[in-house]
């Protein structure tokens, strides 16, 4: 698997994704991985429909996401890796996802309380898996799209 994409981000596909970050990044197949999302056909299908014609996708629970990174899925096709939140990408990340860094679009749960960008919000779970990413060595860049600046979130966790 050779990912060359890597975003948090709680709405997985939408236009950003579809037009922006897969033409940039070259991406032929996009692994989103919820478990809620994965276990609804509805919302399977509409992400499906939101990628532009050409690029592949799969949407996959944890554990189908952890056998894919296992077995080394999709040989040296350019993937982009999404999920819903850090808790998510901290658990991919310790079963052997290979990622440079992180992209953060919007990650604004409900019951998230922490600010810490306009773009992202954080419960203290939250907090606790961006930090150990950080911890890890991982680039964290907050980037709503493209042609936007970039935001370290490494620099706003020392805050934390």
């Amino acid at each position: 698997m050779r990912v060359v994409f890597t975003r948090v981000d709680e709405r997985l596909i939408h236009g950003q994704i579809t037009i922006g970050w897969t033409n940039l990044t070259g991406t032929r197949l996009i692994m989103a991985v919820n478990d809620q999302v994965a276990g609804n056909s509805l919302q399977r299908n509409l992400l499906k429909m939101a990628a532009k014609p050409g690029v592949q996708v799969e949407i996959l629970t944890m554990e189908e996401a952890k056998k894919k990174i296992s077995e080394d899925a999709w040989d040296n096709t350019p993937v982009m890796v999404l999920v819903k939140n850090p808790i998510d990408l901290l658990a991919l990340i310790k079963a052997g996802l290979k990622i440079g860094k992180v992209n953060v679009g919007g990650v604004r749960q409900p019951d998230a309380s922490i600010v810490l960008t306009k773009e992202v919000k954080a419960t203290e779970a939250e907090l606790e898996a961006w930090k150990e990413i950080a911890r890890l060595g991982y680039t964290i860049e907050v980037q709503f799209v493209p042609d936007q600046s970039i935001t370290s979130l490494n620099k706003v966790l020392e805050r934390f």
